[in-house]
């Protein structure tokens, strides 16, 4: 339960309806922006109260939007189709409650913070696990994106609704577009990433020892990979790792023991 960031890596109220600042988002976490692109094309990013926001990010995209605007206006003229959706009520109220649990204590709108619900420190402990509450949005989005595809369909005479879902989609595509190519690029070729450990010592030592150890047994970043990688390709053990809910004291307690045995010289000879 000692997890931080819930309230911070949480949802805003407007995810549904905004593209984000991709490349500013990556900028922020120090992320490489070469060949990123952003989510949509013809609408703007409207702004998060938290970077940790992206968290949330649950971009409908344009040509859902239009079909959920136009799903909107035949539930306001034909208000017998509530009453055909009685049987998912059930389901509707479940994800209301995941889409209210991923916007936590505080219940933003764009860049500005509405409220903060001052629950008891015991229950905001409680709700630490949940961490990244922004999460919790995706249940009522695929609900809401499925309702919009049937209310279009069943309520429409045919060719109208055929119409619909022909634009929604061709605008679907037209705002996402450049996202995908994105994501055509980046997957169309094989991974280029290589090893910066280059002197052939490392191979030797990775053929001789079962067991690497990397003191201090969880490194900053990124700074594990390498040795990781060379530990797989030849079968051995690693005791270090990114682990996002560490047991602190048992880490702490083992990177001492770690430090005890180099300082008194007491080395595996399998390590």
């Amino acid at each position: 339960l000692a997890a931080e960031g819930y309230g911070h890596y949480s949802a805003n109220l407007l995810t549904y309806a905004d593209p984000m600042d991709w490349r500013g988002f990556l900028r922020t976490y120090g992320r490489d922006t070469a060949g990123k692109r952003e989510w949509s094309q013809f609408l703007g990013a409207r702004g998060q109260a938290t970077i940790g926001q992206y968290e949330g990010f649950a971009y409908f995209g344009l040509g859902a939007l239009l079909l959920a605007a136009c799903a909107c206006i035949i539930l306001l003229t034909k208000p017998g189709r509530w009453r055909e959706m009685r049987f998912w009520w059930p389901l509707l109220v479940v994800c209301i409650a995941l889409f209210a649990a991923a916007l936590s204590h505080k219940i933003t709108l764009g860049d500005q913070v509405l409220a903060e619900i001052p629950w008891p420190p015991a229950i905001l402990d409680a709700l630490a696990v949940f961490r990244a509450s922004g999460r919790f949005v995706w249940p009522l989005y695929y609900l809401l994106l499925w309702a919009v595809l049937a209310t279009v369909v069943r309520s429409c005479p045919p060719r109208l609704a055929t119409v619909l879902l022909i634009v929604g989609v061709i605008l679907q595509f037209a705002d996402l577009r450049e996202k995908f190519a994105e994501f055509r690029q980046e997957f169309h070729h094989q991974p280029t990433w290589q090893s910066p450990l280059k002197n052939p010592l490392w191979e030797q030592a990775a053929h001789r020892y079962r067991n690497f150890s990397i003191a201090p047994p969880q490194p900053e970043g990124d700074a594990y990979i390498p040795l990781a990688h060379l530990a797989a390709r030849h079968g051995a053990a690693i005791d270090a790792n990114y682990a996002a809910r560490p047991d602190n004291a048992a880490l702490k307690a083992y990177a001492d023991r770690q430090s005890a045995e180099i300082a008194a010289g007491h080395l595996r000879s399998d390590t």
